[in-house]
């Protein structure tokens, strides 16, 4: 009998002395203990839903196990014990949850990860319940790395120097911005702590942004401006930055406290409001006018942005009608819709080249530029077409006209003498 012939028969040998409680664990331990079941899962890392199938699927590996190894009396009780008390009020928990949508959600989604942190913990002492049950001793496994190391947690923490970074490279070589715009920014910065009685030279500085969404975005941001007013935060914030109907809340936050106010008066989230914030409630009419004066004001207005947006193509077509008056009788009518057509023609070659240099990876700003030019300069030859050949319609219609009455008046003027 050869070495390894005999190193099977006593591995064969020695795996037919395993019990039906040895080989039940043995078997769930490998599909277990390499789940993420049995380790952490990093915030915004995984798949919530994947997650919680794989607690699913631990059930039907351990019915597996049991029936697979007759007699593994212990294993069985072990497990049955740990997917009815520990793995089933989480998965009955869920089940209706993921069927309802919820998981799709932030909240949700952050819900089970918490559930899943409590049952891992149990899982893992578990999993070595069964390492003891298979090989009779306990070796703890390895938990994965962390998203984030210490040190980039404690880096994540340390004070933030604001402004402008010096360091960026700008596009004419230069290697860093004006330094007095970041000192000119510090000074303001300090002042304004200082007003607010804050440590001046600290290095963190703080916003808030108040996002846009028309009136429901500005209510909300009041309500949220009125909580940070209550709670005396707002003086902390450096900087303010708005959009839209965040803008809105943000020009009622700067006229208050600009206007020598104080953050008190954006408090009282609970009621009953400020003076400041029950005048904003009551006068929040920012796309309506209240009274015959701002309605008048309005109308003009509009009117006035209409009639300016129609001046500028008019005093092109004037522009075009005058240069075809001065420049038509010494040119050919034919020339302009010649020179259109010739353009047109220069103008889709051009797009030919400029794609063909767009696939050969080459720059294709010249090219974009020659297009643009031929296109602006077929348009124009095809306008002054365009109007010259309305001008000698016209023109010709004028005469018949003309012609026609002089004819009539002739015609009448003989039957009269006639008669």
């Amino acid at each position: 009998m050869s070495l390894s012939e005999a190193k099977n028969e006593s591995s064969s040998g020695e795996q037919t002395k395993l019990s039906p409680d040895q080989k039940a664990a043995h078997d769930l331990l490998t599909e277990l203990r390499t789940r993420i079941s049995t380790q952490k899962l990093p915030y915004q890392y995984g798949v919530e839903a994947r997650a919680l199938e794989s607690l699913w699927e631990i059930f039907g590996l351990a019915r597996k196990a049991i029936k697979d190894n007759p007699g593994c009396r212990e294993f069985a009780q072990i497990a049955t014990s740990m997917l009815n008390v520990v793995l089933r009020p989480v998965t009955a928990k869920w089940h209706r949850a993921k069927e309802a949508g919820l998981l799709d959600s932030r909240d949700g989604a952050n819900d089970l990860r918490a559930d899943l942190a409590d049952v891992r913990e149990k899982l893992v002492a578990f999993a070595e319940q069964l390492q003891m049950l298979a090989y009779g001793k306990v070796i703890p496994d390895k938990q994965g790395p962390e998203v984030l190391s210490p040190s980039q947690l404690q880096a994540a923490f340390l004070p933030l120097k604001f402004g402008l970074d010096e360091g960026i490279a700008l596009p004419d070589g230069r290697r860093s911005l004006d330094v007095s715009i970041n000192a000119d920014e510090a000074t303001e910065v300090s002042i304004r702590r200082e007003f607010a009685q804050l440590t001046p030279d600290r290095l963190d500085a703080i916003g808030l942004a108040l996002s846009g969404g028309g009136i429901r975005s500005a209510t909300f941001c009041l309500g949220v401006v009125q909580v940070l007013a209550e709670r005396g935060l707002m003086k902390h914030f450096d900087y303010l930055s708005t959009v839209s109907g965040g803008g809105y809340t943000g020009s009622f936050i700067s006229s208050v406290i600009g206007s020598g106010g104080s953050f008190e008066e954006l408090a009282k989230p609970y009621g009953p409001d400020t003076d400041a914030v029950r005048h904003v409630r009551q006068n929040a009419k920012f796309l309506s006018a209240v009274d015959l004066k701002r309605r008048w004001i309005m109308i003009t207005g509009t009117l006035s942005g209409m009639i300016m947006n129609w001046i500028a193509p008019l005093c092109l077509l004037s522009f075009v009608a005058w240069l075809c008056t001065y420049l038509g009788p010494a040119m050919p009518p034919e020339i302009w819709s010649k020179a259109a057509i010739g353009f047109s023609v220069a103008t889709l070659v051009a797009i030919y080249i400029s794609g063909f240099s767009l696939r050969a990876g080459t720059n294709a700003r010249s090219g974009a530029i020659v297009v643009a030019m031929s296109a602006a300069a077929a348009l124009a030859f095809a306008l002054v077409a365009a109007i010259e050949w309305g001008l000698l319609k016209f023109d010709a219609l004028l005469n018949s006209r003309i012609s026609g009455g002089v004819a009539l008046s002739g015609t009448n003027g003989i039957k009269f003498a006639g008669s």
